[in-house]
């Protein structure tokens, strides 16, 4: 799983609502939950060295959703309105995805980025 979805990595780091699914637009906890889990598993020696460069453009790509006071946009609606608004591009501030963001960026130091 690790190695296909890594393919579904948009240029700007970020992984869509569904992974298979460009259409549905750039999610942020998604993306956060994603490079966290990568790193989780090459910590445990399940996913290479390379995991770290992947976790790495996700930050960079989460730093233009932080906003001023510290919350992170472009999570997706629960799924409480259905696919289709998970689907339409819709977005939200939740802190779900901040909570996501910093156990992404917690993991990554650790492991020795920047």
């Amino acid at each position: 799983m690790g190695r296909w979805v890594v393919t579904s990595q948009r240029a700007d780091g970020l992984w869509t609502c569904y992974a298979h699914r460009p259409e549905t637009g750039p999610e942020t906890s998604g993306t956060a939950g994603i490079a966290a889990a990568l790193l989780l598993a090459h910590e445990l020696g399940l996913a290479p060295a390379s995991v770290q460069d992947v976790a790495r453009r996700a930050l960079q790509g989460l730093e233009r959703y932080l906003s001023p006071d510290g919350f992170l946009h472009g999570v997706t609606q629960s799924n409480k309105g259905g696919e289709e608004l998970q689907r339409s591009g819709y977005r939200v501030y939740l802190q779900m995805g901040l909570g996501l963001a910093v156990q992404l960026a917690a993991i990554h130091r650790s492991l020795g980025g920047r």
